[in-house]
């Protein structure tokens, strides 16, 4: 947990991440360690919603769901300075944009206006991009019960109770539970007709 804890922190180098030339002001990233990856996920600076889409299409072929579950943790619970003098700059510009930064433009989360008062480009965060998973590829969820439980468990622990994040997160857990309701139901409607047509014959 350590070592990727710091390289989810670490200074970019050509070792750890490879840049394109920016566009709209956004560097565009073109490769670089699955820390990194996840960490320009939810940069606090530069959000990119190609670099979520083309990820979350494609991480499955060099890492788990449940590694992805785990960074994607350690990103959101980034520890704290101990420096009380840097602790106020550090919520301001790494804890709140990560955690959650106009996380409720999103119609999932029943509102359009913004639940801080962000700059305008700053509106990614590690619950954008769960949003993006669930609503995508809910299927990562519902054929992985030890995905949904960690899930869960961390926004129990995490978030349910946290005033500033409780609502995205209650509607999250609920959208989750809605889709794996569904995706269990289809399961199920597969399997009686498959029993059925095998009894008929």
């Amino acid at each position: 947990r350590d070592s990727r804890l710091s390289a989810l922190s670490c200074v970019d180098s050509e070792k750890n991440i490879r840049v394109a030339a920016a566009r709209a002001g956004v560097p565009q990233i073109i490769g670089g360690t699955v820390e990194k990856l996840v960490e320009r996920l939810t940069h606090e600076k530069f959000p990119d919603t190609n670099l979520i889409a083309q990820f979350m299409a494609t991480y499955r072929t060099f890492m788990s769901p449940r590694q992805l579950m785990e960074l994607l943790i350690m990103r959101y619970t980034l520890p704290r300075p101990k420096n009380r003098a840097m602790l106020e700059k550090f919520k301001q510009t790494k804890e709140i944009p990560i955690q959650l930064r106009y996380v409720a433009c999103s119609r999932a989360f029943g509102s359009h206006s913004p639940v801080s008062q962000p700059a305008p480009r700053r509106n990614f965060s590690v619950f954008n991009v769960f949003k993006h998973w669930i609503d995508k590829y809910h299927w990562d969820f519902s054929e992985n019960p030890p995905i949904q439980k960690l899930f869960i468990d961390f926004l129990k622990a995490k978030a349910l109770g946290n005033s500033s994040v409780e609502k995205a997160a209650t509607q999250l857990q609920a959208t989750l539970r809605q889709l794996v309701c569904v995706a269990g139901a289809g399961a199920g409607a597969r399997a009686r007709f498959f029993l059925s047509f095998v009894v008929s014959r």
